[in-house]
């Protein structure tokens, strides 16, 4: 990263005092460097108070604010549900074999000691769960 845009990261931070005192310090050693580098921070420092100022002046439309709340809210939603239809359906027990229904048996058996088998009446899929 050049240097002039670690300045502008570490003014910004400074601005907002979110900057940390190392970083303070970084910055008030640059400043006391050169008078351009003085006159770059305080250009800087003046447009950030004079946005301020400009936003604080600014009316504020309720409607707008709430179009734009429910617009994300939907927007939320829709993503939720569309990721509800992504998802894999979970694992059942009936699945366990293929959909043939006997899933429950397949676990009573191995539960029971029967092995992984399967050749019951119900299902001849030999414990290939297909």
């Amino acid at each position: 990263m050049k240097e002039r845009e670690t300045i502008d990261i570490i003014i910004t931070d400074y601005l907002q005092g979110n900057c940390q005192p190392d970083l303070v310090g970084r910055l008030k050693a640059w400043v006391a460097k050169s008078s351009v580098n003085e006159r770059y921070f305080l250009r800087r420092q003046e447009a950030w108070f004079d946005q301020l100022s400009r936003a604080a002046d600014a009316p504020f439309d309720k409607a707008k604010a709430f179009s734009l709340f429910r617009a994300r809210v939907a927007d939320t939603h829709a993503a939720q549900q569309e990721a509800k239809l992504e998802a894999p359906p979970p694992l059942s027990l009936d699945r366990v074999c293929g959909g043939c229904g006997a899933g429950m048996l397949h676990l009573l058996l191995l539960l029971l000691g029967g092995g992984a088998e399967c050749e019951t009446a119900v299902c001849r899929c030999g414990g290939r769960g297909s």
